[in-house]
C-alpha cells in the first residue's frame, strides 16, 4: 500500500509541474488554402486565454 501511494504522489506531482509548463512558443501564426480561400489565424495576445 505504501508503494502504491508513493507512486501515485509521485505522478501527481509530475502532472503538477508539467501542466505549468510554459506552451507559448507553440503559439503563432498558420495558414490555411481551400480552393480559392485562403484564411489566416494570428497568436492571441499574451494573457488573453
Amino acid at each position: 500500500m505504501k508503494r502504491i501511494s508513493a507512486i501515485l504522489i509521485l505522478v501527481f506531482a509530475c502532472i503538477e509541474v508539467f501542466s505549468q509548463a510554459n506552451y507559448d512558443v507553440f503559439v503563432g501564426t498558420w495558414v490555411y488554402q481551400k480552393n480559392d480561400t485562403v484564411f489566416n489565424a494570428s497568436p492571441c495576445a499574451k494573457g488573453s486565454l
